[in-house]
């Protein structure tokens, strides 16, 4: 067919000779029903370099033979169509290349057509392609006489392997007069040719694609060797007028051997500059290995999340944002500046552009030039622009000045905000006498930074700036980072979520990848709480595997207590400064606290240095400092009440302050897992505190059920909306659309999570107030959870029957001081209103908002086998336990849903309050549309639990038309 219709149709209207049509195969010539994936495992895993490959080719082994096989009808194909054209040696066919050699009026041309395609089998294809060097050797050995040798290969070379890249590049730009290549169907025929890169290169695009971003086309090449020139036409197809048309032919002069040369020069300084710059990005993410060990910026990284309004225009802008293409980076029509905050990526995205720049100068013909201007603002030494740049390419200055005025350059300029104008007067002086220069800035965040630095050198900046890392970077980042299970890398995406959010920890990639480096080191799940996963945060602040290594004389032990009483200072002798100190204070300080212990002998300025280099501080004009993160100091506090037990009583007392240090006594409760005399002050505080309120609902003479029922008298209302709920999201929200839910409540809420600087302690008296009340609950509920080194059973058990008692009777508080919710507003939200009003009602659904609440306060494994005893206790008085049962059924689920799933059906019977019924609906909608990590039978149960529970609430309800509704529903999402 592809004969008779395509080729033996070319060689008609085109009138040539058939056998002067060569064929170069590729992925779709593959027959992938015979491909070997345990063949592709051993060639990624085991061959790692060039010999290995040379090697599996020396020998006709089994396994050679059956990576052949996918691509075998397309060799048959080939064998008969040159056979038939023609019987002489000029044409020779093997498994791994072709070769053709004409003759011509400028002498004889070879044609090499290499198989790229033979591993490229739709599994991890983007740069895990291979191509054995031997093979290129052997084919150019049967075109060795010829004057002008022309390559041909399906896939462009980026796609091989990189140490199989370098090697194939270099050989075939020393040995060969033109490339010709497919694959990419681009739509930007400027980046299509190549006739500066040692060796000319033509991508054409696709002659048969119908994807959104293909161009249908062909390329029509004439060589003139008599001029020395060559002319290209692109010929583009219109799909809808049906017709071809032409661009403006390009005519190009054929480079001479000594350009060839230069050319071939630069491309290994690029390389080389493109190694370096690789090994060194090791360093920019968080990681176990060895350097040499370690994966680079372009394996670990996610593109950065930038949008062109800043973080308070959103939260103010009812309007959407979406983020910002990486790709346009990519177009070079627009110069850039992009706003942060300190350690929000911004190196990591000029250096990421960078590496791939350098990784694909073939493509986009731009050279980068990463500067620093903190580098400079620090040295002693002026900036000298083309003395840098000789330095970055391996070249003398003439050479890397006249190479700057020949090329095209991308400047990526880190850390604009400096002090520098030196170095950024001599930059824009530079780039004011090139056109050919595009800039891409990286400034920290500020209003006065905003206004002043939207121009360079008279040209306009684009402004863009970076926001917080969602969830689905956090998954991708993980899979980059660790080889986790599908439930493990769940489970730390949601673990990092709520610590940061917790902890005031901004989401960027320098806090995610220590997160991940602290979760991996607890592989096996050997930490018990969040404050063992705190700590190995810290201990990687602070770098202790270095000062345990180097013999430092300040151990990391000392470190950590000098910085629990600065903490203490800042927040006692500073609290007018925003818990911001002098320089010169805090120098003080720590002279005075090494005083105290004559073996420490140490300048304090060198203590200060290695704080400030390993980011713990941030500074604030003009010469104040204090802790970069709030959560850090937040933790240095609660440390320090570990040594000052009067502090500690202090905050415990102190009416007005002590919902202030919620995250402090938390953070302590960790510290401290067997401290039975702490956990009873908390108790006995928050019992004074809810006094009024179990006065006020005697549980002696009533239940909690009855209460429930007395308040919750629109239940029936629910039904509908729950219905509709769970029709629309029975397949489940996808990554992006639960970030995207979760984006815009933070935007209705005003939440700026990237806020991390330290909070100032604001007078927050206890009161009766629902709020008050349950901020008292939850720190004694944090506290309990986290004290679980204790060897006394009735006490633990009577703090927490008392924690699921007055978290009921907070809920009902709360319906007293702002009454049941209305319904009819979540009603009216439009279909993309729909999961956020999912959210909503689990929010404000009663039984539902005390589950989530106490799941925050005791959502735990090491309360697992106590939320089993209390669910079995209130079993076998269902009647009259209904709301726990709730309760405990999904503190169970959300502790580990996938070890307790079997309970839901068990408790759909004993469930008969309508609310309860309702709140169940409701989580196990939460559940199907959220959990990202079920398997298709979980999410089958799930759907019948939710059919079960739908039948329990009417027993006229038609099963026939449930089934009915939930299968066409899922009929049109899948069309």
């Amino acid at each position: 067919m592809a004969k008779v219709n395509f080729l033996d149709k070319i060689v008609k209207v085109a009138k040539i000779n058939k056998k002067n049509i060569f064929i170069c195969p590729g992925n779709h010539d593959l027959d992938r029903s015979v491909v070997s994936k345990s063949l592709i495992k051993y060639l990624d895993e085991e061959i790692d370099d060039n010999d290995k490959l040379n090697d599996l080719f020396k020998k006709n082994n089994t396994d050679l033979i059956n990576s052949h096989r996918p691509l075998e009808n397309y060799r048959n194909f080939v064998n008969a169509y040159f056979k038939e054209c023609t019987t002489s040696s000029l044409d020779y066919v093997e498994e791994m290349y072709s070769t053709h050699v004409r003759k011509t009026d400028s002498g004889k041309i070879g044609f090499v057509c290499l198989n790229t395609a033979w591993r490229s089998v739709g599994i991890k294809d983007d740069n895990n392609l291979l191509y054995p060097i031997s093979k290129v050797d052997e084919a150019l050995d049967r075109i060795i006489s010829c004057d002008i040798k022309i390559v041909l290969h399906h896939h462009p070379l980026k796609d091989l392997r990189p140490w199989n890249l370098w090697k194939i590049e270099d050989l075939l730009h020393k040995r060969f007069d033109f490339m010709l290549s497919g694959h990419i169907h681009k739509n930007n025929l400027s980046l299509d040719l190549t006739p500066n890169d040692g060796v000319i290169k033509l991508g054409s695009s696709a002659n048969l694609s119908f994807g959104a971003d293909s161009q249908i086309g062909y390329t029509l090449i004439h060589l003139d060797y008599s001029e020395n020139n060559f002319s290209v036409d692109f010929r583009m197809y219109d799909i809808k007028n049906e017709v071809f048309y032409s661009l403006d032919s390009r005519k190009y002069t054929i480079p001479t051997n000594d350009v060839f040369a230069k050319q071939n020069e630069l491309r290994k300084n690029i390389r080389r500059r493109f190694l370096e710059e690789l090994d060194d990005s090791k360093s920019l993410f968080v990681e176990n290995n060895s350097k040499e060990k370690r994966k680079d910026l372009l394996q670990l990284s996610t593109n950065p999340v930038l949008k062109e309004k800043s973080i308070s225009e959103v939260l103010n802008d009812d309007t959407s944002h979406p983020d910002y293409l990486w790709d346009n980076f990519f177009k070079f029509d627009q110069d850039y500046i992009a706003f942060g905050k300190d350690k929000c990526g911004k190196t990591i995205m000029l250096k990421k552009i960078e590496l791939e720049l350098l990784k694909d100068f073939s493509v986009y013909n731009k050279i980068p030039f990463y500067i620093d201007l903190k580098y400079w603002s620090n040295s002693i030494n002026d900036f000298n622009f083309f003395k840098e740049l000789s330095k970055y390419y391996f070249t003398n200055t003439n050479a890397a000045t006249k190479l700057f005025y020949e090329k095209d350059f991308v400047l990526l300029i880190d850390n604009f905000h400096l002090e520098d104008n030196k170095t950024k007067d001599t930059l824009e002086k530079i780039v004011s006498e090139n056109d050919n220069v595009r800039v891409i800035i990286c400034s920290i965040s500020s209003s006065l930074n905003s206004l002043d630095a939207a121009r360079f050198d008279g040209r306009d900046l684009k402004k863009l700036y970076f926001h917080r890392l969602r969830k689905i970077h956090i998954k991708e980042l993980t899979k980059r980072n660790y080889s986790f299970t599908e439930e493990k890398e769940s489970q730390v995406v949601e673990k990092i979520n709520s610590i940061f959010k917790k902890l005031s920890i901004p989401f960027n990639y320098w806090t995610v990848s220590i997160f991940l480096w602290v979760f991996n080191k607890d592989a096996n799940n050997k930490l018990h709480n969040d404050v063992d996963l705190i700590n190995l945060y810290v201990e990687k602040l602070l770098e202790k595997e270095q000062l345990t290594v180097s013999a430092s004389s300040f151990t990391f032990n000392n470190y950590k207590k000098l910085l629990a009483h600065f903490a203490y200072f800042l927040l006692k002798e500073n609290h007018n400064n925003s818990y911001y100190a002098k320089y010169s204070d805090i120098i003080e300080f720590i002279q005075r606290y090494l005083d105290k212990n004559p073996r420490l002998r140490i300048d304090p300025r060198d203590i200060f240095n290695y704080l400030d280099s390993k980011s713990l501080l941030r500074k604030k004009d003009p010469d104040y400092y204090s802790f970069r993160l709030n959560g850090v100091f937040e933790y240095f506090v609660a440390y320090y009440m570990t040594f000052d037990e009067v502090f500690l009583n202090e905050a415990i007392e102190d009416e007005n302050f002590y919902l202030s240090f919620s995250n402090e006594f938390e953070l302590f409760a960790g510290f401290k897992r067997d401290n039975v005399e702490f956990l009873n002050k908390i108790y006995v505080k928050t019992k004074k505190h809810f006094s009024y309120l179990n006065q006020e609902y005697n549980l002696m003479s009533t239940s909690i059920d009855t209460i429930l029922i007395s308040k919750i008298v629109e239940a029936d209302k629910l039904g509908k909306l729950i219905e509709k709920y769970s029709k629309k999201f029975q397949d489940g929200l996808t990554e992006i659309q639960q970030d995207e839910i979760e984006e815009q409540i933070n935007k209705e809420m005003k939440l700026d999570e990237n806020h991390s600087e330290v909070k100032i302690k604001k007078i927050n008296s206890l009161n009766e107030s629902s709020n008050s009340l349950e901020e008292s609950l939850t720190i004694l509920g944090k506290v309990f959870r986290n004290i679980d080194d204790i060897n006394d059973s009735d006490l633990v058990y009577e703090i927490f029957d008392y924690i699921i008692d007055n978290a009921c009777l907070w809920s009902f508080k709360l319906l007293d001081e702002f009454g049941e919710m209305d319904i009819s507003e979540i009603i009216k939200t439009d279909s993309k209103g729909e999961a956020q009003g999912l959210l909503k009602l689990i929010s404000n659904v009663i039984p539902t908002l005390v589950q989530v609440r106490l799941y925050d306060m005791l959502g735990h494994i090491n309360l697992e086998g106590i939320i089993l005893e209390r669910l079995d206790k209130s079993k076998s008085d269902s009647k009259n336990n209904q709301f726990k049962l709730f309760i405990y059924t999904f503190l169970l689920l959300d502790i580990n849903y996938l070890q307790h799933k079997n309970i839901v059906e068990d408790m759909i019977s004993l469930i008969k309050i309508p609310i309860i019924k309702y709140s169940f609906l409701l989580k196990l909608n939460y559940y199907l549309s959220f959990k990202n990590n079920l398997s298709n039978n979980d999410k089958k149960e799930l759907k019948n639990n939710i059919q079960s529970q739908y039948l329990k609430f009417n027993n006229k309800t038609d099963v026939g038309e449930i089934q009915k509704g939930m299968a066409n529903k899922s009929k049109i999402n899948k069309e």
